[in-house]
């Protein structure tokens, strides 16, 4: 169901299995093994006992910490005080809306589990990067 929520092809599965690379997964409740395998920047976890998938979703983005210069995080930390010890002196010229409902939790961009988590790379690369 997963996969095909995902737009992954089943070939894309067996394909995964020939030439992916394959690492141990947890046990299924049932105490059966599973495998990680990874192809393409797609994973698949399959029942190691009778090769049934369990799921498939898109290698999840990584984002490099961004390490902030000692005086940057010190204005940081005042602001926020500032902000917590008096609520009045918080203005804002941008506020981000984001969508959560059910619709969010589809599957289809690549690169993230779902569209939820696109948003937030978005938000982290395209406004706050940037």
């Amino acid at each position: 169901m997963r996969r095909k929520q995902r737009g992954i092809d089943k070939k894309d599965l067996q394909r995964a299995l020939k030439h992916g690379t394959r690492e141990a997964g947890y046990n299924r409740p049932d105490g059966s093994p599973t495998g990680i395998y990874t192809y393409k920047n797609i994973m698949y976890i399959v029942n190691e006992s009778t090769y049934d998938e369990v799921t498939a979703y898109a290698v999840p983005l990584v984002l490099d910490p961004v390490p902030l210069p000692a005086q940057a995080e010190e204005v940081h930390k005042l602001a926020k005080k500032k902000n917590r010890d008096i609520p009045s002196r918080w203005t804002s010229n941008t506020v981000l809306v984001v969508d959560v409902s059910g619709s969010m939790k589809e599957g289809d961009v690549w690169g993230t589990r779902n569209r939820l988590g696109a948003i937030w790379v978005s938000i982290a690369l395209d406004f706050v990067a940037h």
